[in-house]
């Protein structure tokens, strides 16, 4: 907390409230009980944002029933679900945390149209794509960034500086954007997130399961069946849950943005999945690949049964022997 306990019409509430830990150990509580200083602001509704860029959680415990206390599974909101003001004030961090702030972007500078893209209206909802690269507004930025911690949370964490220069992976003595974000907005809600960044040689992503196709395997990239066109890698994509598999009216939010990148990634040139790799891949991540370029390898690998392309620079590395999940 920046704020001072002194501040006019501050209370603190002090940490043996909380119905979850005790405050004889030493052991910090899971869910930021510790004191906190709310101020009279931060108590009003409408200033759910600014007490949210002012503190990691806010709780009001005056003898809280356990019970009735709960947490969000999706903001990690904790609040009381008994108490209308609590759940108001849930509401309102709940929705500014999961649109990421959409609601206050102009995101007409950067919406990409074609391949299934441009404003459309499904079941009552407004589809947006938009591409978020190094020198677009602050408030695009942001929003970005706002985006991929989101990601982050679920998926890991994102390495690279999202809005950085790097060394053109091709073009000698000049130097390029690192990443570009590509996302897809259902009303004000992220739906789905493309990450993506320029290389210039990738290999072919070998995978063998021990046990049938849901079992541990193995995974290496080929450093001799190696393409060196290639022009972008998918560090990572993520769709939100309740939109995976065509969940939402039949709409493929992966598939979609992927198509987007290939068209926008570098100006003027449509990609063809040739020259598209991945990042080394979840499960169902490599499922979505191996769909999304069926056949695309056959005749650059002719009988190697290639299904995809990993960045070389992730080449060879140690083969794993696990089983994972993803946010495809």
């Amino acid at each position: 907390m920046s704020e001072s306990s002194e501040e006019s019409g501050a209370m603190e509430f002090p940490r043996e409230g909380c119905a979850y830990c005790d405050p004889n150990e030493e052991e910090a509580c899971p869910y930021h009980c510790e004191r906190v200083v709310v101020t009279e602001r931060d108590l009003i509704s409408t200033g759910v944002r600014d007490a949210l860029s002012r503190m990691t959680q806010m709780q009001l415990n005056f003898g809280a029933n356990p019970v009735t206390r709960v947490v969000c599974s999706e903001c990690k909101f904790v609040y009381d679900k008994t108490l209308p003001t609590e759940c108001k004030i849930h509401d309102g961090a709940h929705k500014a945390k999961l649109t990421c702030g959409s609601a206050s972007v102009n995101f007409n500078g950067v919406l990409l149209r074609g391949v299934g893209a441009g404003i459309q209206s499904i079941g009552g909802e407004k589809l947006r794509y938009i591409r978020a690269r190094r020198n677009d507004p602050s408030a695009i930025l942001k929003f970005a960034e706002s985006v991929v911690k989101m990601v982050n949370d679920e998926m890991g964490h994102f390495e690279g500086d999202l809005w950085a220069k790097i060394k053109h992976p091709k073009v000698k003595g000049t130097k390029t954007e690192h990443f570009q974000v590509f996302v897809a907005l259902v009303g004000n809600y992220p739906a789905a997130v493309l990450i993506a960044e320029p290389i210039a040689k990738a290999g072919a992503y070998i995978r063998t399961y021990k046990n049938g196709d849901d079992g541990p395997y193995t995974e290496d990239v080929s450093t001799t069946l190696v393409v060196t066109d290639v022009n972008m890698c998918v560090d990572r994509v993520w769709v939100h849950k309740k939109y995976r598999r065509g969940a939402f009216h039949g709409v493929h939010f992966a598939r979609i943005l992927l198509d987007l990148a290939r068209k926008h990634f570098v100006d003027n040139y449509i990609m063809p999945k040739s020259e598209v790799a991945f990042s080394k891949p979840t499960e169902l991540g490599y499922k979505f690949a191996c769909d999304y370029f069926t056949g695309t390898f056959d005749k650059v690998f002719p009988g190697q049964n290639v299904k995809m392309l990993v960045n070389s620079a992730e080449a060879p590395h140690e083969s794993l022997n696990q089983s994972v999940s993803s946010a495809t």
